[in-house]
Parts: C-alpha cells; sequence; structure tokens
C-alpha cells in the first residue's frame, strides 16, 4: 500500500466516523490532502480493488457513500494524527506511521528496518528519516544497540532554529555566562526537551571579519506578505539542515523567494533630487562597494523606483505589491499598468470610479489566497494577466457577473446558481438513467459513461446556445428596424387616450380619470383592503353576527382616522390626500396586527415547532449545543413569520371571493320589455336620492 492510498483511505475512514459511511466529495479529499481530484479518483479506486473500501451508489438522491472495511480484532492498529496526514506525504509519512507502531511496541528502530517494513531503499529511509527529525514530526529519545528510540508527535515540535532574513550583516555573537542551575530546573517545568537545548546551546559565528555597512545604506526592510517557511525551493541562500552528517530537505534559514539577502541585492545608486540622468555615453557613478560580489542577474535584485506602485494604481494593486516588485522590465511594468486601467474601467461602468480599485483589491486578495499566497507565484507577469486581473463570468453570461458575485450589488449571481443548481439536476438525472439502465456495472463503468454523456450533453448545449443567440441577434436586428412604426403607434395611442374624458365625473381631456376621482377611488380601494384584513384576522366568515362587528368597528376606526387627518388642511386636495395617506398607514397597522394575532394560531405554532426539532436533530453540524439551539430559534421565529403571512393570504383570498358574491347578488338585474326603460331611470333616480 502506497502513503497516499492510506492517506485517502483515512481521510474516508475519518469521514464516516460517526455515521458509518463517508459521503465527502473527491474534490473535498483533494484539497484536504494536497492532491487532485483525479489521483484521488484513481486511489479510490485502487481501494476498492484490494476490497478496503466498498462504495454505494443512492440512484435517487444521486450521492455516493463510501466505507471502509473493519480491521479484525487480531490485527495491530494505531492511530495517527490529522495533521501529519494532511502534511506529510510519501515517504516521510510511510516512515511516520511505522515509527508510529514502533513506538507502540516500544522497540529501537534502525534505518534498514524502517526500509524493509516500509518497501523503500535504505537511503530513501534515511532522507525521510532525516527529514522527520528536521521538522519536528519525530524525534530521539535513546539508544538501543546501534538503533535509535523514536518518539512520534502528532504535531511539529520546535526543535530547529530558524533564522528570519536581515538586511544587515550579524555582528559577532559571544558566549553567553553560563546560567545557574536553579534558572534551568524553573525553565524546564515548562519547556519541552528541544526548547532547553536551545537554550542551552547557542550558535556561535563563525570567526570572520564583518565590516558594517554605514548607517546611509541601511534602507527599510520590505515587508513580506508571503509565508515564511524552511524549503530549500525558496531561496539560494537558505542551507540545508545537517542531520546526522547528512542534509535533509529541510532549510537551517528561513528566506522566503520573495525577501532575498540584502547582501545580494544590486541597488543602483538614487540621483539627488534636481540632478540629472546620466546621459547616453556617459560613465554611471556608483557607490563603491566594500565588499566584492560576483555578476548579479537582473533577477537577484530589484530597484528602488521599482518598489513604488504606479500613480493611480496604488489602492488596487496594494494585494499584489510582492508581485510587482519582483516584475523588473518596464515594458512588462506598462504592460501589467495597461491591463489594471482597462479592467478598472470595466468595473467602473457598475461600480463607479469611486469604488472600482476596492473591487479590484478585493478581487487580487481573494485570488491570491486562492492560489496559496504571493510566495507560490512563480510568473507574476503571467498570473497578473491570466488568472488575477480578469473577471471570472464568462460561464453564465452576465456582464455584471464575477466568480458568483455580482459587480454592481455585491450579492450573489442568480444566474451562477441557475447555472449550478441545473448542472447537478443534469448530473442526478442521468446517474438515476444510468442506474436503470446498467445495473450489473460497477461504479468505475457508470463513472465513465456518466462522464461521456454530461461531455456530449456539454456539446449539444453550446451549440443550441449558439443557435438561440443568433436567432436572438436576429430578433434584436428585426426590433430595431421596426422601432420607428411601434414608436408611432405608441405616441398615436397617447393622444387618443389623453383626449378621453373622465368615467366618473365626465371632465374633458381627463386621460379617462381625473385626479380627484382617482384619489377617490384609490381611498376607496384602501379602505377596503383594510376591512379585509380586519376580517380575515379576528371574524368568524360563518356567523354574520361577527363580520358585521368586526365591520362596523373597522369602518368607525377608519373614519376617525379620516376625520382627524382632515383636520388644519388647507384646501381640499391637501385634505384628501391627508385622508388616503392615513387610510394607507392604518392598513399597515391592521396587517402586522393580524400578523401577530396568526403567529399565535395552533397551525403557525405546530408549523415552528416542526422546524425547531428538524433542526436540534442536525446539532451535530454546529460548534456547540448554545449554537444549534440559538439557530434552531431563528429557524423557527421565520417559519412562524412565513406561515401566519400565508395563512393571512388564504383569508384575505376567501374574504374577497366572499365579498365579489355578495356584491354580485345584491345588483338589480335591469328590466326588459316596452316599460323597461322609464322603470330603469325611476330606479336610478331612487338609489341617487334625488
Amino acid at each position: 500500500m502506497t502513503a497516499e492510498l492510506l492517506r485517502v483511505v483515512t481521510v474516508i475512514a475519518d469521514y464516516g466516523y460517526l455515521s458509518g459511511a463517508c459521503f465527502a466529495a473527491d474534490q473535498t479529499i483533494a484539497d484536504q490532502l494536497g492532491l487532485s481530484r483525479g489521483s484521488v479518483n484513481r486511489l479510490v479506486a485502487r481501494a476498492e480493488a484490494a476490497g478496503i473500501v466498498s462504495s454505494e451508489f443512492n440512484p435517487r438522491t444521486g450521492t455516493m457513500s463510501r466505507t471502509v472495511t473493519p480491521i479484525a480484532d487480531d490485527a495491530l492498529a494505531v492511530c495517527v494524527s490529522s495533521q501529519a496526514r494532511d502534511h506529510l506525504a510519501g515517504s516521510r509519512f510511510k516512515a511516520y506511521c511505522f515509527l508510529s507502531v514502533r513506538q507502540h511496541l516500544g522497540e529501537a528502530t534502525s534505518v534498514a528496518r524502517i526500509a524493509r517494513g516500509c518497501s523503500m531503499k535504505e537511503d530513501t529511509a534515511r532522507a525521510a528519516v532525516g527529514d522527520l527529525l528536521a521538522g519536528g514530526w519525530v524525534s530521539r529519545v535513546g539508544e538501543d544497540r546501534g538503533a535509535y528510540i523514536y518518539v512520534v508527535h502528532p504535531a511539529p515540535v520546535a526543535g530547529v532554529a530558524t533564522q528570519l532574513p536581515l538586511d544587515f550583516p550579524l555582528p559577532r555573537q559571544v558566549r553567553r555566562p553560563p546560567a545557574d542551575d536553579g534558572a534551568e530546573d524553573d525553565l524546564a517545568e515548562w519547556l519541552c526537551p528541544g526548547q532547553l537545548d536551545l537554550l542551552s546551546e547557542p550558535v556561535l559565528t563563525p570567526p570572520v571579519s564583518v565590516t558594517a555597512p554605514s548607517p546611509d545604506s541601511i534602507t527599510a526592510p520590505t515587508p513580506v506578505c508571503g509565508t515564511q517557511t524552511g524549503s530549500l525551493d525558496q531561496d539560494p541562500v537558505n542551507m540545508p539542515l545537517t542531520v546526522d552528517g547528512g542534509c535533509s530537505r529541510e532549510a537551517a534559514t528561513s528566506v522566503t523567494r520573495d525577501t532575498r539577502a540584502r547582501g545580494l541585492r544590486w541597488r543602483p545608486s538614487v540621483p539627488p533630487s534636481g540632478s540629472r540622468r546620466p546621459l547616453r555615453g556617459e560613465q554611471r557613478t556608483s557607490r563603491p562597494s566594500t565588499t566584492p560580489s560576483p555578476r548579479k542577474r537582473a533577477s537577484e535584485g530589484t530597484p528602488i523606483a521599482f518598489q513604488r506602485l504606479p500613480e493611480g494604481l496604488d489602492l488596487a494593486l496594494a494585494p499584489a505589491i510582492d508581485l510587482w516588485r519582483r516584475i523588473t522590465h518596464d515594458y512588462a511594468r506598462g504592460l501589467v499598468a495597461a491591463e489594471v486601467r482597462d479592467e478598472l474601467n470595466r468595473i467602473a461602468a457598475w461600480t463607479g470610479q469611486a469604488g472600482a480599485q476596492n473591487v479590484l483589491a478585493e478581487r487580487l486578495e481573494w485570488r491570491l489566497a486562492e492560489h496559496g499566497g504571493p510566495a507560490r507565484v512563480t510568473n507574476p507577469v503571467g498570473w497578473l494577466l491570466r488568472r488575477g486581473l480578469p473577471r471570472r463570468g464568462q460561464r453564465c453570461g452576465q456582464p455584471w457577473c464575477d466568480g458568483g458575485v455580482r459587480l454592481d450589488t455585491g450579492a450573489g449571481c442568480q444566474a451562477c446558481e441557475v447555472r449550478a443548481v441545473d448542472a447537478r439536476a443534469l448530473r442526478q438525472r442521468l446517474a438515476v438513467q444510468l442506474a436503470e439502465e446498467m445495473p450489473s456495472a460497477s461504479v468505475a463503468q457508470r463513472r465513465a459513461v456518466l462522464e461521456q454523456r454530461l461531455r456530449e450533453h456539454t456539446v449539444l448545449e453550446q451549440a443550441r446556445r449558439a443557435t438561440a443567440l443568433e436567432q436572438e441577434e436576429q430578433a434584436r436586428a428585426r426590433a430595431e428596424a421596426d422601432r420607428p412604426r411601434r414608436l408611432a403607434e405608441a405616441a398615436a395611442a397617447e393622444a387618443t387616450r389623453q383626449a378621453l374624458p373622465c368615467a366618473d365625473c365626465g371632465t374633458a381631456g381627463a386621460a379617462g380619470l381625473c385626479e380627484s376621482c382617482r384619489r377617490g377611488r384609490n381611498l376607496a380601494e384602501a379602505i377596503s383592503q383594510c376591512i379585509n384584513v380586519e376580517l380575515a384576522a379576528r371574524a368568524d366568515l360563518r356567523r354574520y353576527e361577527s363580520v358585521r362587528e368586526v365591520w362596523e368597528e373597522t369602518r368607525s376606526e377608519l373614519r376617525e382616522a379620516r376625520r382627524t387627518a382632515r383636520h388644519g388642511a388647507a384646501d381640499e386636495q391637501i385634505a384628501a390626500a391627508s385622508e388616503l395617506l392615513a387610510v394607507q398607514h392604518a392598513l399597515g397597522e391592521y396587517r402586522a396586527r393580524a400578523l401577530q394575532r396568526l403567529a399565535a394560531s395552533p397551525v403557525v405554532v405546530e408549523e415552528a415547532d416542526r422546524i425547531r426539532e428538524t433542526v436540534l436533530r442536525s446539532r451535530h453540524r454546529y460548534e456547540s449545543l448554545q449554537d444549534a439551539r440559538e439557530a434552531a430559534e431563528r429557524e423557527a421565529a421565520a417559519a412562524a413569520s412565513r406561515t401566519a403571512r400565508y395563512v393571512l393570504d388564504q383569508r384575505l383570498a376567501t374574504v374577497v371571493r366572499i365579498r365579489e358574491r355578495i356584491s354580485q347578488r345584491s345588483t338589480p338585474t335591469p328590466e326588459k320589455g316596452p316599460n323597461a326603460e322609464d322603470a330603469n331611470q325611476a330606479r336610478a333616480r331612487l338609489r341617487s336620492g334625488r
């Protein structure tokens, strides 16, 4: 079994510790272990072929569950930390696991024994153990017959000195006076053995002459945004850490790729203010150096002029200042600055000029964190032009989308959410079809066929989308050509409507309804809505007495509110407007009071209790029981509010239907016959009171 296969199997076992099955996706496992999704897929297939892991596909939900075969009762098993599994890989993780078993047995372990137990060469085993010792994952506590006794740590123990990058040569260090025994005993109570060894054995600087630089030549250190690491791949000035007389893959110093030693940095002389730069053919004057230096490359240093960000782009490029300092060519810097300005103009179309730089700075900060920090970027120009600056919204096709976030509002892009839901539904539907068509096929065979059908569907979807875009473009061209005719017809219809008289009072040129009649209709509609809300919340619609009582009480309250609003008005128009505003305000109060009354009804309380119990059943997803209870109360309150609004809407619809039937019954039917016209006119005069 390889180390990567062992890591994947243990992650599946950890995810299935509580529920018995692992439902984590391959991408989730790959992100945790630092692998690719394809590698995890192949390792799971190997584990299934070996009988270590069993997978089961649920066609109803479209999910895959994996379980690890339990360990036999007579088999030896030890536990390793998840931090070691997530950070160690390859031969180092196999050696770490083997040393964990040997520690459990309490036996000394030689390099040859590690090589035989892990199926690797002795040189590989020796290098792996050296890396574990240098990283603080294991330590030696004794020796037995030429073999060391190892102690395995769940997390790296600080036992190796790490020197941070300095901007000036170190002074000569002198040996400290020996400490008294009492102080060492006090330190031993709260320091681990590795830290106590560091305090008791100071590091001496080799006896070489050091020339201290002048105070004028010392410049402020450049701030480092990348993580300080001990890898030898970071910088050539890192010296390898020596373990047992051999070099390990851990560094004794910790200088990142972005922060180089000041001794290797070339800095041109800066002319004083008001002086000119040397012309072509003139000799460049430079500050004499006190120590000879080898031939420098352009990438080994950054001129002082390149430390500053371009004017007007300092806020947008602030998160990527380390990448900017690593770009030493004027042409490359101009290319990046031009692309930044173009992107700012595109963003400003949605956010405005004031917020464009903040949006671009947030984009660069997020994408640098997603990439692993500036130290992980090997090509600053290519990363900025291809990954950091471009907008990620081409999948949904919306110009305001940037990686699923709207540029104008900062909210989530609904088009991206719909596409994600559609993709999951399509995958689930195809998985169900394959389960019905291929019941005897293995999981790997179904997955291969599923991926092939998804690719075919993607090709067809792209062709359909291209055809739809072409049809939309043709329809847009036809609509643009027909636009003058439609504008002329709309203008003629509007002129005809403006010439219509008022339907209520008959005023000429009132566009069908004058302002006073429109205000009267709005007032009557608001009063009717208030009465409907009160009937839906308080009245028993099966009893005439209850309906009549609520009706009269509501009309009297509204009559008093209208009288109060009209008091003190300057003219009739202001009084009518105040009366309408008072009734509309009363409508909001009636609705809020109705929702509060319905929230205490049995139907709403039952729904809130059901939601509360549902959330509490999944309390294992929260950090603590108190957080689960708070979430349950929030969800129950939201469910009660939604249910109360739904019940109120249903009762309002019932009240409206009842009132419509009553109004239809009360409307008299016009008479027909020789005297029908006279009878209808007389009935109309009686209804009007004349």
